[in-house]
């Protein structure tokens, strides 16, 4: 049976899927994480497509069936516009975004999940400028935000930082705001091991967590 879905969404990621299509993940305030296809979403004159990029909340009409889920309307809502005019937060941002879709689960409804990729979105816009250091901490922070949403431990004492500066910036990175963050003195070496932590909490709790660091993807030359 066939039925008809409306829903704000973040667009998590995208594949090519067959010969025209594509396939999608997007997050969602009330049905969690929806895997979808946009049929002939690969061909030059798609119209669904341009609308179904990261780094803005879109509304999203889509079919589900009994063997596929596909979109047939959307429409952008809010775009996050630094992450398309800078380098820099577009990195961090799409890097957010992969991770997420990398720890989560599809149709798990989880509406303060939604919230908070919301906020982190928000927060991100509202930045003038993001150093690969600082956005080191900041994406841990985020991290360490969502993996305390989905129920994991993030204060495993033998996964802990030896360095006590490194522990201070994890105990900040779970409990600060993220504004607070950002005026935060960093230094270099105490970044590193606060990263390793993180890293190492994630392929801890989370199935399938990829070996590559997390922070590999926002540094830019």
């Amino acid at each position: 049976m066939w039925s008809s879905v409306k829903t704000h969404a973040v667009v998590l990621s995208s594949r090519a899927f067959r010969e025209a299509d594509r396939s999608y993940t997007a997050l969602t305030p009330h049905f969690g994480k929806l895997a979808f296809v946009g049929r002939g979403a690969l061909k030059p004159k798609a119209k669904l497509a341009a609308h179904l990029e990261p780094c803005a909340v879109v509304e999203l009409e889509i079919v589900r069936g009994a063997r596929s889920t596909t979109v047939i309307n959307v429409e952008r809502r809010v775009a996050f516009r630094r992450a398309e005019t800078s380098l820099s937060h577009r990195l961090l941002t799409l890097s957010s975004l992969s991770l997420l879709d990398a720890i989560t689960q599809t149709d798990a409804e989880d509406p303060l999940l939604y919230d908070a990729l919301i906020a982190w979105l928000e927060f991100l816009d509202a930045q003038e400028t993001l150093h690969p250091t600082r956005s080191t901490l900041l994406l841990g922070a985020f991290l360490l935000r969502i993996m305390a949403q989905l129920g994991y431990d993030t204060t495993l004492l033998h996964l802990l930082p030896k360095n006590e500066a490194a522990a201070a910036l994890l105990h900040c990175a779970r409990n600060d705001a993220y504004t607070a963050l950002t005026q935060l003195p960093l230094k270099g070496v105490d970044v590193e091991a606060y990263a390793t932590c993180v890293h190492d909490l994630l392929g801890y709790h989370v199935p399938g967590y990829a070996d590559r660091p997390f922070w590999v993807g926002i540094i830019a030359g």
